[in-house]
């Protein structure tokens, strides 16, 4: 593949071309490739994984032989396309809209440029290479940025130039450059009240490698000119001033350990151009980045009758047509990372929210594989903070994407969600209609289920010999019945049972016969291949909730198994559900292996030391890929500190949320957002929708 087009630059015009498909070659030589790198919040990961990405960009800046520049390309959020033809695409797509209507949200895009002086194809792959895997090794995702997506990165066309700004057809342009640098120390991530700032910008952060005689014969020479200054001061005004003091023991202590090797030398350049569709909307957006910089403590000029050349800058062709930058340490210029603001945009992802922070919106993709091991889902939060809101939000939302649900709903919350989806909702109790037979699930070489349900129904207190005498009288029946083509039925092992264990026989019979036996005693009516199906346990007695969770718990796990695709096994307030081993066990299967069936695992629950403090419902927790964390008390913020790697701010942001707050912790990107969905899911998710008809078409 090979592309031409123009680039600006302070003598004219400049071609540049894309060989290979992958390289930028300019016509002075030099030869530039680009990465994309995805966008996460330092702030938001934890100790761990921060230390290893500072760690990265670190060796990057110190041990680069090439210049490499960061390109922040902050742009604001179009609203969506309606993609599809159901209500819920037009609802989302109307809501996000009207949002960004009244309030616009921005997006940062981060490439990483690599540069070497000659055309050399193979010393700018081996760069490259080099470059991608110091990143990734810190963490992060990259990808190469190749054909015509490289050649739309490097802006073409002829600019109206002038004193003030730049022009092209339908943008206004005016360059800022960084003069000084904030005088005092910073940590990694202190760009970022520019990078979240609400303007349209392009900002370039340049990083040359300087060898140690070049940049020791620069400081000397600084040095000069601040001795020069300082004997000046002295001799007009008795004393010298403080800012060439300090300016003298910077250059001594900089001198002194790059001498030493403690620190390479780096040369860095900040350049910011500031894109508008008019002078008002430019004066705006100049003011908000200018007092971004300021709050940073950097010094800043506009780049007067240079606007071109700081176009050139911003572009990925590694050039920086405003040099010569300021030479600072490899340590120094690591601080300048650009990874400050999480974005969770995934393709065909859930819309879910909006971030806390910006309000940009939040769309995950539990599926994606790229990001996720597995699609399984956490919900956790207390009650009132809005976890039922969320979960029936994912649920919808995957309706809206083609998943489908099995959802076991303990308090009948999702009914209406069930019924406006078009569903079949199986509520279990006295009155129901449906059954559930669990002697049905037996396979041939397994009676394991059978065994399990009625030593619940017994108190799980049977023996280990007792649970053989309970699984030949289940054997017994299950062959009695095939031979005479007939359905086995639950109180058949109650008369096997009768001589041998007369108290389980009477527990069996106890069900058999009164109002719950349309459910455990009939052949089973209950189907899960409807897209959406919800099983209501409301109405069980709660000593019964454990036997029946742990049959539909089955009955689901062969439904996952005999037709796999792409669905949501749904267990709300796990913690209610969990009082058993057995049923423990059984999440841990479905948590551990219904990936490989296409499925996911969603689990929610009020308490989370109803999951982590058990060695089963750990297992549970730490198998859900995506995990979304409400408000909770400092008791339970602390096990979630604990348990999921939690920074302090995070926590403290737990404990302080209001209703509809979030952490969302999607692999190893973080967020804090809040729910925020269209109206028609608020009326579904509240009771008030009424018409059940064409929601999906």
């Amino acid at each position: 593949m090979r592309a031409v087009g123009p680039a600006m630059t302070a003598a004219g015009v400049v071609e540049w071309t894309i060989r290979d498909g992958w390289r930028i070659v300019d016509d002075e030589g030099r030869s530039s490739a680009v990465l994309a790198a995805e966008n996460i919040d330092i702030d938001g990961l934890d100790d761990g994984r921060r230390r290893q990405l500072i760690g990265a960009f670190t060796t990057l800046c110190r041990a680069a032989a090439h210049p490499m520049v960061i390109l922040v390309r902050r742009r604001p959020i179009p609203a969506p396309d309606v993609v599809g033809i159901s209500r819920l695409d037009r609802a989302v797509a109307d809501h996000c809209a009207a949002r960004f209507a009244t309030q616009p949200a921005y997006r940062n895009t981060i490439f990483c440029v690599i540069t070497t002086d000659t055309s050399s194809e193979r010393e700018l792959d081996r760069a490259v290479r080099r470059t991608e895997g110091v990143l990734q090794g810190g963490g992060l995702a990259t990808s190469q940025v190749t054909g015509p997506d490289l050649a739309a990165l490097v802006e073409s066309g002829v600019l109206s130039r002038g004193w003030r700004h730049a022009s092209t057809a339908s943008t206004i342009l005016q360059g800022l450059r960084v003069t000084a640098l904030p005088g005092q120390p910073v940590t990694a991530g202190w760009l970022r009240p520019l990078l979240t700032t609400n303007a349209t910008y392009d900002l370039g952060l340049h990083f040359r490698p300087v060898s140690t005689d070049v940049a020791l014969r620069r400081l000397q020479r600084g040095m000069r000119e601040h001795g020069s200054q300082h004997l000046l001061e002295i001799e007009r005004t008795g004393a010298a001033s403080p800012h060439t003091s300090v300016a003298i023991d910077s250059i001594l202590s900089l001198r002194e350990r790059i001498a030493r090797n403690e620190v390479g030398a780096v040369e860095t350049s900040i350049t910011c151009l500031v894109r508008a569709r008019s002078e008002d909307e430019l004066n705006t957006s100049v003011t908000a980045v200018r007092a971004a910089l300021d709050a940073t403590g950097c010094a800043v000029h506009t780049t007067y009758f240079q606007h071109h050349a700081a176009l050139r800058t911003v572009q990925p062709t590694g050039y920086d047509a405003l040099a010569p930058g300021k030479l600072t340490t490899s340590d120094a210029a690591a601080t300048l990372l650009p990874w400050v603001c999480s974005d969770i945009s995934d393709p065909d992802g859930y819309s879910i929210g909006v971030a806390s922070q910006g309000g940009a919106p939040v769309s995950v993709n539990p599926f994606a594989t790229r990001h996720h091991p597995n699609a399984n889902i956490g919900v956790f939060a207390a009650s009132g903070a809005g976890k039922s809101f969320l979960l029936g939000t994912i649920i919808l939302e995957a309706a809206r994407s083609g998943a489908g649900a099995i959802i076991v709903d303990p308090e009948g919350e999702h009914r209406r969600t069930v019924a406006a989806l078009d569903g079949e909702y199986l509520s279990l109790g006295p009155l129901s209609t449906s059954a559930i037979n669990v002697l049905e699930l037996c396979r041939d070489d397994d009676r394991g289920v059978a065994v399990d349900f009625i030593d619940i129904l017994s108190g799980a207190a049977l023996s280990a010999s007792q649970r053989a005498l309970v699984d030949r009288a289940v054997d017994v029946v299950i062959g009695t019945a095939a031979a005479s083509g007939a359905t086995p039925l639950l109180h058949n092992c109650a008369a096997q049972l009768r001589a041998q264990l007369p108290d389980v026989a009477l527990v069996i019979e106890r069900i058999c016969r009164g109002p719950l036996a349309a459910v455990f005693d009939r052949p089973t009516s209950l189907r899960l291949d409807a897209s959406v199906t919800g099983i209501g346990l409301r109405e069980l007695p709660d000593e019964l909730l454990p036997a029946t969770a742990l049959v539909v718990a089955h009955w689901i796990w062969r439904t996952v198994c005999d037709d796999p695709r792409r669905r949501h096994v749904v267990f709300d307030e796990v913690g209610a559900l969990d009082p058993h081993p057995s049923l423990r066990r059984l999440l841990v299967q479905l948590a551990r292996r219904c990936r490989k069936y296409g499925a996911s695992l969603v689990v929610a629950t009020q308490n989370i030391g109803d999951l982590v403090r058990s060695a089963d419902g750990a297992v549970i927790a730490s198998n859900c890929a995506v995990v979304l964390l409400g408000g909770h008390r400092a008791t339970e913020t602390n096990l979630m500190q604990q348990t999921f790697g939690l920074t302090a701010q995070q926590r403290w942001r737990l404990e302080h949320a209001e209703r509809g707050d979030f952490l969302l912790i999607a692999g190893h990107r973080r967020l804090a957002m809040r729910v925020d969905v269209p109206g028609l899911y608020r009326d579904i998710l509240d009771g008030r929708h009424t018409d059940t008809d064409r929601l999906a078409g």
